[in-house]
C-alpha cells in the first residue's frame, strides 16, 4: 500500500470505508477500498472484479482482503 486516497464525492456504499492506493507486483498503480486498515508500506493481498464485489458486498473494482505477514525472499515488494 503506497498511501491513502480522499475523495470529494462519492457513492453512499463507500461513505465511511477507506480507499487506498495499491502498486502492484508489475509496477501498475489502483485505488482499492480498504476493509482490514492496511498501513503505508503494507504488503497486501487485493482482488477485482466480480471477486471484489462478491466479498464486498457492494460495486467496487478493488479491494484489499489481507495484509501479508511474509513471503519467500523473490516476492517482488512495490517500492514506496
Amino acid at each position: 500500500m503506497t498511501g491513502r486516497v480522499w475523495a470529494d464525492r462519492q457513492l453512499g456504499q463507500l461513505d465511511g470505508r477507506r480507499m487506498v492506493a495499491i502498486e502492484s507486483a508489475d509496477g501498475g498503480q489502483l485505488v482499492a477500498t480498504d476493509t482490514i486498515d492496511v498501513a503505508t508500506g503494507d504488503l497486501v493481498l487485493v482482488v477485482t472484479d466480480d471477486a471484489a464485489i462478491t466479498l464486498a458486498g457492494f460495486a467496487v473494482d478493488a479491494l484489499v482482503v489481507a495484509r501479508v505477514a511474509d513471503t519467500d525472499d523473490d516476492v517482488r515488494r512495490p517500492t514506496t
